[in-house]
C-alpha cells in the first residue's frame, strides 16, 4: 500500500472516459458466432434472420470473427455502447477490472470493432470493458432538406470525443495546451483526443507501470497518470499511436518467421520447441522466439490460443499469413514496450 497515494493522484479510466460498457454475451457463441462472413450469414438464415445483421467483432486478441448481432438471438447487445463502434470510424479501449493473475499481464487491448464478453480475459470473476474515443448520435439517418424518404442528403453525423469535461480541463491545465476534438494536435498550442488516446495506450504498456501498480490494478479499473511535460507527452503518443496501428493489424510489418513445409495444414497438436511452433507433427512456424510465443494479452497466450481455436481447422494462406503477421506484431510490441520504458519515469 505504500504507493496508494500516489496512484489515487491518477485519473481512473471511468472517470476519463464515462461511456463504457462490458462486452456482448451471446447466450449462444456457437449459434451466433463464426471464423467467417459467409458462415455468420448462414448462421443469421438458420435463425430467420436478414444478412445484414452480422457484423464483425473482436473475438480474441488478433482474431475478428463474425457474430449475427441481433436481441433474438444475442443475450446481452450493449447495444447503448457498441452502436458507437458501427455508426462511424472509431476506436476503443479494452481493459479489465479486476485483474486476479499473479503476473503483471497485458490486460490492455485496442479495437475498432464491438466485442465479446471475454475477448482479453480468461476468467469469471474479471470484467473486461470497452470505452468507445468518440460519441456518435443515435439518430444518424436524419436529412437536411428533404423529409427522410431519400430525396434529401443525409445530414453530417456530428461524434464528441469521450472525454469527460473535468479531464479535459486537467489536461489543458497541465500541458498548457488547447484541446481539439478532431485531427491532430500540433503539441505546442493545440493537443487532440486521438492524441489522449495514443497517450493513453502507451503509458497502459509500459512495463513499469504494470508492476509498480500491479497490486491496485488487481482491484478496479486502472488509473491514468497525466504528465506535465509536454515533450515527453508527444513522444507517449507517438509510440501509442505505433501500438494502436500495430494492434489493429494495420501497420505492415516484415516477419522474421516462416512457416516452410507444405502438407495437410491441418492444426492437430500444438507444440514449441526448439524456436518452431508445430501445428501438427510434420509442419510448424518457425524462427519463433520464446518471449513472442509466451506473450499474454490479458489472460491468453496469443500465438497458443489462436491455434488452439482452430484446432480440427486446415489453415488457408490468409490464415497463416494472418498467424505470421501475430507474430511479428507480438515481436514489435515488445520493442515498443522497451521504448516507452526508456523514457517514462515514476512517479510521472
Amino acid at each position: 500500500t505504500d504507493l496508494l497515494a500516489e496512484y489515487q493522484q491518477c485519473y481512473k479510466i471511468t472517470d476519463i472516459m464515462p461511456i463504457n460498457s462490458v462486452g456482448i454475451v451471446t447466450g449462444q457463441d456457437k449459434e451466433t458466432i463464426a471464423f467467417d462472413q459467409k458462415t455468420a450469414k448462414q448462421l443469421a438464415q438458420k435463425h430467420s434472420l436478414a444478412e445484414n445483421v452480422v457484423k464483425p467483432i473482436l473475438y480474441r486478441p488478433f482474431d475478428k470473427n463474425y457474430i449475427v448481432y441481433d436481441d433474438s438471438v444475442v443475450t446481452r447487445s450493449r447495444k447503448e455502447v457498441m452502436q458507437h463502434l458501427w455508426l462511424g470510424e472509431n476506436l476503443g479501449l479494452i481493459t479489465v477490472r479486476r485483474m486476479l493473475r499473479d503476473r503483471p499481464c497485458n490486460y490492455f487491448m485496442v479495437t475498432d470493432q464491438i466485442i465479446i464478453n471475454g475477448v482479453i480475459r480468461s476468467d469469471n470473476q474479471s470484467i473486461d470493458s470497452l470505452f468507445p474515443l468518440y460519441l456518435y448520435p443515435s439518430k444518424s439517418d436524419e436529412f437536411i432538406n428533404g423529409n427522410g424518404n431519400g430525396n434529401g442528403r443525409k445530414k453530417a453525423i456530428e461524434r464528441k470525443p469521450n472525454f469527460s469535461d473535468e479531464f479535459i480541463t486537467e489536461l489543458e491545465t497541465r500541458l498548457n495546451l488547447s484541446f481539439i476534438s478532431e485531427g491532430r494536435g500540433d503539441f505546442e498550442k493545440t493537443i487532440s483526443a486521438l492524441d489522449v488516446f495514443h497517450y493513453i495506450y502507451a503509458v497502459f504498456h509500459s512495463p513499469t507501470y504494470r508492476t509498480r501498480y500491479a497490486e491496485f490494478l488487481k482491484m478496479d479499473f486502472p488509473r491514468l497518470p497525466l504528465t506535465q511535460n509536454s515533450l515527453l507527452f508527444k513522444q507517449l503518443s507517438e509510440l501509442g499511436e505505433q501500438l494502436v496501428s500495430i494492434h489493429l493489424m494495420n501497420a505492415h510489418l516484415e516477419s522474421d518467421c516462416c512457416f516452410p513445409i507444405k502438407s495437410s495444414n491441418v492444426v492437430e497438436k500444438i507444440e514449441y520447441k526448439n524456436n518452431r511452433v508445430y501445428i501438427n507433427k510434420t509442419q510448424y512456424f518457425d524462427n519463433v522466439e520464446l518471449n513472442v510465443w509466451e506473450f499474454h494479452i490479458g489472460g491468453y497466450q496469443v500465438c497458443q490460443k489462436w491455434l488452439k481455436d482452430r484446432k480440427g481447422r486446415m489453415l488457408d494462406y490468409d490464415d497463416c499469413k494472418h498467424y505470421l503477421y501475430i507474430l511479428a506484431a507480438l515481436k514489435q510490441t515488445q520493442m515498443l514496450m522497451q521504448q516507452v520504458e526508456d523514457i517514462l519515469i515514476f512517479p510521472v
